[in-house]
């Protein structure tokens, strides 16, 4: 990884001012990281932070590479500090020094989709700064969001009812960058496809304004991908229904419709439902519409557990579909 140095946006009689360079001017101290007694101070896309570069040096080796490089009152300087600009995104560097600076319970925070900014700036700025306890720490969460067991996807996506949440698209590209397990690879885009076409062309919207968007050949598969997914949905169904625990169901008019109806549902989500068999529209369906000739409790439930099968099935063979 090469090494970051520091730049100097001012001329040599603008160095060093009590509020601040020509160049800060239009900065702001940040409310909580900024100490009175810090001897380096950061500058991040208009945001100032004042801390101890002896700490920054004793986690980073960029970091301290980066503060050997130069001499005392070289380079700008505000209030008798060093001011190093930094290019990283705002709040993974806001992240980054609340756990340096205020401690581990920055990061004791659940497991979920609301933390991915705080994962996302664990595995950037521990990668980028050689922090390898926070890379560490990053991964592992990653590597959370994309289980390979039914029961921990359903608790951490509802049931696998996926939202419209483009971070995804960021999630996969940090996993290729990184080049995590295939296995993990492969179910981030498999959560890429189900983002609706305009969100996966549009890309993950980012601090600096601009988007961030998936590579072409994974935007290709996530796109080509669906159709063969949906043929697998209807597969599976046809197995789910069509394995009735009793003959007496075969011969029932309301079972056959009801099996129709269900292998003819639309999408290309296989993962969708945690328990279609046993939720409130089937029960309604073969309560009301079906009565006395829809599928009886034994078959319902032969076919629950054949659904919740195939789930698993489908997590573990995402290879037959990505790359």
């Amino acid at each position: 990884m090469p090494k970051r140095q520091r730049t100097s946006e001012s001329e040599p009689d603008e160095r060093e001012s009590s509020t601040g360079s020509g160049s800060l001017e239009n900065y702001s101290r940040h409310p909580e990281l900024w100490f009175d007694d810090g001897n380096v101070i950061l500058a991040v896309k208009g945001t100032l932070f004042r801390v101890y570069r002896g700490i920054l040096s004793a986690e980073s080796p960029v970091f301290r590479d980066m503060f050997s490089t130069g001499q005392p009152g070289e380079g700008e300087m505000m209030d008798g500090c060093p001011v190093v600009h930094l290019q990283d995104a705002l709040e993974d560097v806001v992240k980054f020094l609340q756990l340096l600076f205020k401690g581990v319970q920055t990061i004791t925070v659940p497991q979920g989709e609301k933390n991915w900014p705080l994962t996302r700036a664990l595995l950037r700025m521990g990668d980028k700064y050689q922090v390898d306890s926070l890379l560490e720490e990053g991964t592992s969460r990653l590597e959370a969001y994309f289980p390979d067991d039914t029961d921990d996807w359903n608790a951490l996506y509802d049931g696998g009812q996926f939202n419209d949440d483009p971070h995804v698209i960021e999630m996969t590209n940090i996993a290729r960058a990184m080049k995590l397990d295939e296995e993990i690879i492969h179910r981030a885009l498999y959560r890429c496809t189900q983002l609706p076409t305009a969100t996966l062309l549009a890309g993950c919207p980012t601090d600096d304004g601009t988007a961030e968007r998936l590579s072409q050949d994974d935007l290709v598969q996530c796109i080509d991908k669906r159709e063969p997914l949906h043929d697998y949905v209807q597969q599976l169904r046809r197995e789910e229904v069509w394995n009735p625990r009793c003959t007496r169901c075969v011969r029932r008019p309301g079972f056959s419709a009801l099996g129709v109806a269900y292998i003819s549902t639309e999408g290309h989500d296989p993962l969708a439902e945690k328990d279609w068999f046993n939720s409130p529209e089937v029960a309604k369906a073969i309560s009301i519409k079906f009565a006395k000739d829809g599928m009886c409790e034994d078959c319902k439930h032969n076919g629950a557990v054949i659904y919740k099968e195939h789930r698993q099935l489908v997590l573990s063979q995402l290879y037959q579909f990505f790359y």
